[in-house]
C-alpha cells in the first residue's frame, strides 16, 4: 500500500473520475461509430438490392418484347 498524504485521496478520486469519464465518452463514440457503419452497410445493401432489381427488370423487359415479336411473326409464317 502506498501512503497517501492529506488530500491525496481526493486527487486520486478526481483522476479516476476523469479516466472513467474519458472511457465513457470513448465507449459512446465507439457505439456511435458502430451505428453509423451499420447504417452505411444497410444503405449499401439496399442500394445494391435496388440496382439488382432494376437490372433484372430491364433484362426482363428486353427479353419480353423479343418473345412477343416471335409470337407475332409465327402466324405470318403459317399463313404463307
Amino acid at each position: 500500500p502506498v501512503a497517501v498524504g492529506r488530500g491525496g485521496g481526493d486527487r486520486l478520486q478526481r483522476a479516476m473520475a476523469q479516466v472513467a469519464e474519458k472511457l465513457r465518452r470513448r465507449c459512446e463514440e465507439a457505439e456511435q461509430a458502430r451505428q453509423m457503419l451499420q447504417r452505411m452497410v444497410i444503405r449499401d445493401n439496399n442500394l445494391e438490392q435496388a440496382e439488382n432489381i432494376e437490372k433484372q427488370t430491364l433484362e426482363h423487359q428486353v427479353e419480353e418484347p423479343m418473345e412477343v415479336e416471335a409470337d407475332q411473326q409465327a402466324p405470318d409464317l403459317n399463313n404463307n
